[in-house]
């Protein structure tokens, strides 16, 4: 995906498991417990999502930018 590779210009040695993971998840998870029934979207939570990553992104070097493409993409793909 694009915004890989525009992560790896900040931090060449990125890992999925210390780096996207928590992304992938987060997104995952927000996805579920938004019903796609009352038609929530991305931007309707991304706020919220912004304060949760900062909360759990642990090992991450992903900023929030970065994060919230993968973070995206998980959203999407439920």
């Amino acid at each position: 995906r694009p915004y890989y590779q525009e992560a790896q210009l900040d931090t060449p040695d990125l890992d999925y498991d210390r780096d996207f993971s928590k992304a992938y998840e987060l997104g995952s998870r927000a996805r579920s417990e938004n019903d796609r029934s009352v038609s929530t979207s991305f931007k309707d939570v991304e706020e919220s999502l912004e304060s949760s990553w900062n909360e759990i992104k642990a090992e991450s070097r992903l900023k929030w930018e970065q994060a919230k493409q993968a973070i995206k993409d998980a959203w999407d793909a439920i």
